[in-house]
């Protein structure tokens, strides 16, 4: 048994980086590491559902709501994209009734591809931070709706 050199040494740390750390505090550090909180996390897709749903947030009138609702449960994003896991196969058996019911509401739905896609977004932190964005983005720019309504009340009485 013979005694190993620096190089030895290094070669072995070269080794272990590409490997989980080892030791507890590292397993620690490892385990609870949370992800960059930025605009690249989310894939095109991703972002096309979480527009879509705040399409639908804002077409029904509740971004107000929607944006005290989302802000006051922001840290529960991670549990809901496993709730949306949980009830992903319910949609999917039940989704031609779904989307039938909504249109007859006139109340936007989700397809089974876009809930897939929502339950992906919602694992990453900059998901929800993203939805308000585009819930903000709607609600200051008005849709076509609230324009009829502002241009009507700004004409002489």
């Amino acid at each position: 048994m013979g005694m190993m050199t620096e190089e030895g040494q290094a070669g072995n740390d070269t080794e272990l980086s590409d490997q989980k750390p080892r030791g507890f505090m590292a397993w620690l550090r490892y385990a609870f590491a949370i992800e960059e909180f930025s605009e690249d996390s989310l894939s095109a897709e991703e972002k096309a559902v979480l527009e879509h749903i705040a399409g639908i947030i804002h077409r029904r009138g509740m971004s107000t709501p929607a944006i005290l609702w989302i802000e006051g449960h922001r840290h529960l994003n991670f549990t809901s994209s496993q709730l949306v896991k949980i009830v992903e196969p319910i949609h999917d058996i039940s989704y031609e009734f779904v989307r039938w019911l909504m249109m007859k509401l006139g109340v936007g739905y989700i397809s089974p591809e876009e809930l897939s896609q929502l339950q992906s977004a919602l694992e990453k932190r900059y998901s929800v931070e993203y939805l308000l964005q585009q819930i903000e983005k709607l609600d200051a720019g008005g849709g076509p709706e609230q324009t009829a309504q502002q241009d009507a009340s700004d004409l002489p009485s």
